[in-house]
């Protein structure tokens, strides 16, 4: 790998990692309804602890609810300002989100991810960073070097794991543990193998109400590589889904550890209007480079 692409690549990972995915004690203070507002209770979907197969096919239908998502955000992330903005989403992996500081989307990021691709394009200068836009083939970053791979352990659409949307594969083992937890959830291993060996990841489910509350990922050495929690949910019985409205996503890279909060509000569903050949189009600003992480060696 160019020794002089190190320092952008380590950056890029921060952002790809946690705008794109699982401490047990702290979901056990999540909130299961927005303080100070009149919401719907989370409903029960199951009446008894559910086995696998049942599990299993509640999260799957979780993404049939609906196909598109729109809502406010506010990002934070330690010692960088607030950055407001949108996000927007197509399922299974359509993503856009522009947020800014002041919202003002030129003054901070674009992350998107579309049926092929996926790109982080930060607009501001960041330490030993400046505006670029780091891409990827889905496919191709999938099988990157390990390198590549170690500095940028996840890709935008984790995001979508962090509101509950879970994209299993057809190929991924699964494991219900027969016990609950400690603070009394569901956990599911998830096992995926990848050219670079297998990748765990662990998942915390309340066993009534069947919301996501915890992931965990786990790369083939049993390291974690990240985790996020899920709180602060939020019921919508015309769609028959609850949403978080606030994900801890937490990133661990290079023996460092950092936390962004991602904060949502107003969800709009299926109203997504626009071209969608530019909705989710990799942009090409002119005079930014492009940097395709897949090509780095």
């Amino acid at each position: 790998m160019n020794p002089n692409l190190m320092p952008n690549l380590k950056s890029a990972g921060v952002i790809i990692a946690l705008i794109v995915a699982f401490l047990i004690p702290n979901t056990s203070n999540a909130q299961l309804f927005s303080f100070g507002k009149k919401t719907d209770p989370i409903p029960v979907v199951f009446n008894r602890t559910p086995n696998q197969a049942e599990l299993l096919q509640h999260l799957f239908s979780s993404n049939s609810k609906f196909k598109q998502l729109s809502s406010n955000i506010r990002i934070s992330l330690d010692g960088t300002p607030k950055l407001r903005g949108t996000m927007q989403l197509e399922l299974p992996r359509r993503l856009r989100i522009k947020a800014g500081v002041m919202g003002v989307s030129q003054f901070g990021v674009d992350v998107g991810s579309n049926d092929q691709d996926f790109w982080v394009w930060t607009k501001v200068n960041l330490p030993n960073q400046k505006p670029a836009i780091f891409h990827a083939s889905h496919e191709g970053f999938r099988n990157a070097n390990s390198k590549v791979r170690q500095a940028i352990p996840l890709e935008p659409v984790w995001l979508l794991e962090g509101l509950g949307l879970i994209q299993f594969e057809a190929t991924d083992k699964h494991q219900l543990d027969p016990k609950l937890t400690r603070e009394g959830y569901l956990r599911l291993v998830s096992t995926r193998q990848t050219p670079n060996g297998a990748n765990y990841r662990v998942t915390l489910v309340h066993p009534r109400q069947g919301i996501v509350l915890q992931q965990a990922l786990y790369n083939n050495q049993l390291q974690r590589i990240a985790y996020t929690d899920s709180i602060d949910y939020k019921s919508f019985p015309k769609q028959g889904v609850s949403l978080p409205e606030k994900i801890e996503m937490h990133l661990f890279s290079n023996g460092q550890k950092t936390k962004m909060v991602i904060e949502a509000s107003d969800y709009q569903f299926d109203s997504l209007y626009g071209d969608p050949m530019q909705m989710w189009a990799l942009p090409q600003p002119d005079g930014v480079p492009a940097i395709d992480l897949t090509k780095l060696q």
